[in-house]
């Protein structure tokens, strides 16, 4: 049995789950993630301005957009009340991702 395969194996047991995608980069875990999620060209995703280029090129990827929003100047996260302020009928998902390990 290959590596990736035991560590496969080892996900699953761990997590109690019947399937587990490794995945080579988080580009791509996010690609695959928007993807399944079935967005399309007039559909919206908020993510936080201050952050790598790797999710809002996967969400371009993808074929949906990406809405920027500034993040909280003590945690570097998202402003939950910027994000209310963002959302209308084309969004359709909100990635929270944590900045420092806040």
């Amino acid at each position: 049995m290959s590596y990736k395969n035991k560590v496969k194996k080892l996900i699953s047991k761990e997590l109690n789950v019947k399937n587990v995608v490794l995945f080579s980069s988080c580009r791509n875990a996010f690609y695959f993630l928007i993807k399944s999620l079935n967005l399309g060209f007039n559909d919206e995703v908020i993510i936080q301005k201050f952050i790598c280029d790797s999710l809002p090129i996967a969400v371009k990827q993808a074929g949906a957009k990406s809405i920027l929003v500034e993040v909280n100047k003590d945690t570097f996260n998202l402003d939950i009340e910027k994000v209310k302020s963002n959302i209308n009928e084309n969004t359709k998902a909100i990635f929270f991702v944590h900045t420092y390990g806040n």
